[in-house]
Parts: structure tokens; C-alpha cells; sequence
């Protein structure tokens, strides 16, 4: 007759987490973006559209910044991120209006 299984008591339990041999390590939390590399990130997509007199990338590309700069933004204290934003979406329109009259996206 063979011995039906049975769990080991509560206090044998194995843990999954740990250092030891065969357990996985904890888990890592997500860390949190520098804001120094958000900052020089933000600011340079700026500067680019600052100078540009058409828009500077393409249809994607624009879509992708123009919903990105906004949300890498909050990574900022807040009234730097809403800042970087505003002037973002200025210099974005400014851009956008001029693609209106002459028709062309980089």
C-alpha cells in the first residue's frame, strides 16, 4: 500500500525568498528615474524644438514626444515638470500650425 501524500508542517515550509541555496531572490522594486537624466532628456527635446522652423521628426515620431514629454514630465518637482510642459506644447503647436500652412512633416 502506497502512503497518500501529505504537506510537511507549517514550520518545515520552505520559503521561495532568500539567499540561501535554492531560493529566488526578493523582489526588486521598480526604481525610480533619475531626474537629472529626465531633466537633460526634456530639456534637449525642447531645445530641438526650439530651433526648428518645420517639424522635426516624423508623424510617429511627434505622436510618440507629444504624449510622452507630458508623463516623463511628472517625473520632475511639479512646477518644473508643468514648466518643461507648457513650453513643450507651445513650441509643438507653433510647429504643428506651420506644418497646417505648408503642408510637410519631416
Amino acid at each position: 500500500m502506497t502512503k497518500a501524500y501529505s504537506p510537511p508542517p507549517a514550520g518545515d515550509q520552505l520559503s521561495f525568498f532568500g539567499t540561501g541555496d535554492g531560493q529566488m531572490a526578493s523582489p526588486v522594486r521598480p526604481s525610480v528615474p533619475d531626474p537629472e537624466q529626465v531633466r537633460s532628456k526634456l530639456t534637449g527635446l525642447l531645445a530641438v524644438l526650439q530651433q526648428a522652423d518645420d517639424m522635426p521628426w516624423s508623424l510617429r515620431e511627434a505622436r510618440l514626444w507629444r504624449t510622452t514629454f507630458p508623463q516623463m514630465a511628472r517625473w520632475l518637482p511639479e512646477d518644473e515638470g508643468s514648466g518643461l510642459s507648457e513650453a513643450f506644447q507651445r513650441e509643438f503647436d507653433r510647429l504643428e500650425a506651420n506644418i497646417e500652412v505648408h503642408g510637410s512633416v519631416a
